[in-house]
Parts: C-alpha cells; structure tokens; sequence
C-alpha cells in the first residue's frame, strides 16, 4: 500500500492517469505525445517514490527480457500399463509377519533380560528404532493389502507396459530368514554374568540389534514407498517417485517434459493397474521470453495463455498462444505461434518505439505485485526499472 503522500500531487497523479486513458483509446494517436504524457508522468511520480533495485535496459522498447523458456509445437499421445506389483496373498504376508514377530518376541524375552533389568533396559533401548520401524511397516501392509482384489486376475489392454514397482514375498523371506539366523547365534542358557564378562557374546547381541534396526529401516521405508505411490494413483496423480522407472523403459523412452494423465485404476489379485496417457512434447524449440514494460498500467496487449518470445538465435520477437492445461509440464508448454496484424512484431523487433506504437495494440493492466514503474531517460531513450514505494514528503 502507498503511503499518505503530497494531496496536490495525487490529485496530479489522478490527472495524469485520465489523460493517459484518453490517450490510449485513441486508435492512431500521436505516439510523441503520448510519449511525452508518459515521461511527464514518471518523471513527475519518480520525486515522491523511494528508489531501491535499479536496473538500466537499453535499448528504450516496450518489452523486458526474462527467462530462458522451453516449448513444444508438438505433442504425441502413447498409452501405457503402469503396475505396481503386490506379490503375496493376505494369508501369505500374514504368515511371514507372523515369523518376523516370534524373532522379536524371543528377543524381548531373552531370559538374562529378565534376571537383570539394567541389561535388559541396556540392549532393549538399542534395538528400539527398530521394533519401531517393523511395527510402522505392518500398519502401512494393512493399508497396501486393501488395493487387492484376490478373485481378480490382470489382463492385459494395451501393448506397452511398465512395472513401477514390485513388493514382493521374497522381500520379507530374506528379512525373516537373515533375523532368524543372527538369532540363532545367541543361546538361551547363557547368563547376565557371561554376557558382562564375555565380548563375544556381547558382540552378538549387538549385531542382531544392528541388523533388527537395518530390517525395521527397510521394511518401513519399503512399505511407506508403496503405500505412497499405491494412494497417489487413487487419487489420479502421478507419482514423481516413479518417472525414471517410466524414462527407462521403452514404452517411454529418454524424454524432456513427459507428463502422465492416469486414466483409471484396477485392484487385481497380484497389484495394482493403471491406464496412463503420455503426454510427449515434440520439436523443442528454446526462446527467450519477453515480459511487457507497464507504463502506469498502460503495456503491449497480451491475452491470457499469450507470450513474447525472443528468438536466441535472430533476436526475432515473436508471439505464441500457449496451452498451460494441467495435463501438461508447465516446463514445456504447447505453443502455436500466431502472426500480428500491422508488422507489430517486425517493428518490435527493431526497436522502432514510433512505428510499435502506431501498429501494436495496448492495453490498460493492473501492474505487478511488485509495482514495476520504469523512467524513461531522453534523448537516448534507456528504461530505468525502479522498484517504487510512495513516501510521505518524497525524498
């Protein structure tokens, strides 16, 4: 918000836009008089405005340099099958948990943990994490175990298919077998005395807690994956987590700006089945945009989805409509490039300010949030963007 400021010199602020305004509906309106009306303008603002972030463009144009931008002319539609393999059965899963859980539960009751609770508090406390993570693990199974549907056998609907990611049996029996095993090193009948005194039991005891502690890590990061990328497809987003799965596989192949439009979703007995639409934007071209200077309100038309664009190559300005739809990258949007009436571009391309205003349209527009105002500096017509603020008594 503007600060409380000179009243004379809003009131002249207020002349000024009108008289700005009448200009500007004129068709073929005398472009030094307006020029001169603008200068009066800025000039004029530019003693009650606190200056910061200066930055000198030349040559004096109505349009700024941005960004470099990437867009397509084409776009190729492909179909894929994208699953996410569930290989167990609930009963199946249950049984390995089931083992998984009696190791840990041996563990916990460990008879010399039982004689003597400072050593059971000393080992407990150190296997913690894990018991944790394994028990983090099991509720997020609960949930990946409702996206099956055991009486339902996948087939197969179109040519290219991807698995994005596989659970499998095999995960929790190497688990379930590798605890077990480290398990087995530690015998029952040894006792607290033995366990102080020998570092070789000692030693053993610890390993099983490192590897308790690294089996909960996996199995929790594991099913927290799954069950992420399993709610994103429910919920008809893509997940990122699996767009190099996609780029890797020859349905897909290395591309720039692919998007994925999920077009529906199945349980089957052995995952989960989605239908994907891939977007593919063909014939990249890269541009500079070009962003329209706002003379208090008064710029170069533009339409929404609408860019000006600088050829890297010929400096040539052009003028593209843009699809920005949200089945798209935003990275690479899908442009048609349209020609202005007038030679408008030609004449923004060389910088001729009298003939740009003569043959382009303008428009009034609400200026950025950051409030850009420009000075513009005769006779050698540099813009000067000042980020402006009014103050009280100017300065």
């Amino acid at each position: 918000m503007y600060k409380k400021g000179n009243r004379l010199f809003l009131i002249f602020i207020d002349a000024a836009q009108i008289f700005l305004f009448q200009l500007n509906k004129q068709p073929k309106m005398n472009s030094w008089a307006h020029l001169l009306a603008m200068v009066g303008f800025l000039y004029l603002s530019a003693s009650k405005f606190k200056v910061s972030n200066i930055k000198t463009v030349e040559p004096f144009g109505f349009l700024v340099p941005g960004d470099e931008v990437h867009i397509s002319m084409l776009t190729q539609f492909n179909r894929i099958e994208l699953i996410i393999g569930l290989n167990f059965t609930a009963l199946t899963l249950k049984e390995k948990l089931a083992s998984i859980l009696n190791t840990i539960k041996a563990w916990e009751d460990f008879p010399p943990f039982q004689a003597d609770i400072a050593l059971k508090t000393e080992y407990l406390s150190g296997s913690a994490t894990g018991l944790m993570s394994v028990n983090k693990a099991i509720q997020h199974l609960n949930k990946i175990l409702t996206y099956l549907a055991p009486d339902t056998k996948y087939v197969q609907r179109h040519p290219c298919k991807v698995i994005g990611k596989n659970l499998t049996m095999e995960f929790f029996s190497r688990i379930d077998f590798n605890l077990a095993k480290r398990w087995s090193h530690i015998d029952p009948s040894w006792t607290v005395a033995s366990i102080k005194t020998d570092k070789g039991q000692a030693n053993t005891l610890t390993n099983f807690i490192d590897y308790l502690n690294e089996a909960g890590y996996l199995m929790e990061q594991e099913t927290d994956s799954i069950r992420t990328i399993l709610e994103e497809l429910a919920d008809n987003k893509f997940p990122e987590s699996l767009r190099i799965e996609m780029e890797d596989s020859q349905c897909v192949g290395e591309g720039t700006g692919e998007n994925y439009r999920i077009k529906s979703c199945e349980k089957f007995n052995a995952g989960y089945y989605c239908d994907l639409e891939v977007i593919l934007p063909k014939s990249l071209q890269t541009y500079t945009s070009l962003h329209p200077i706002h003379y208090n309100g008064i710029r170069l038309k533009l339409d929404e989805d609408c860019l000006y664009l600088q050829d890297t190559i010929s400096s040539q300005i052009k003028f593209a409509n843009c699809s920005l739809s949200k089945d798209l990258n935003p990275d690479f949007p899908i442009c048609t490039l349209i020609t202005l009436p007038n030679d408008c571009l030609k004449f923004l391309t060389l910088v001729d300010i009298e003939k740009s205003i003569e043959n382009c349209d303008f428009d009034r527009h609400p200026p950025p949030l950051l409030q850009f105002y420009y000075l513009i500096l005769a006779p050698s017509y540099r813009v000067i963007i000042r980020y402006l603020y009014l103050i009280e008594g100017g300065e």
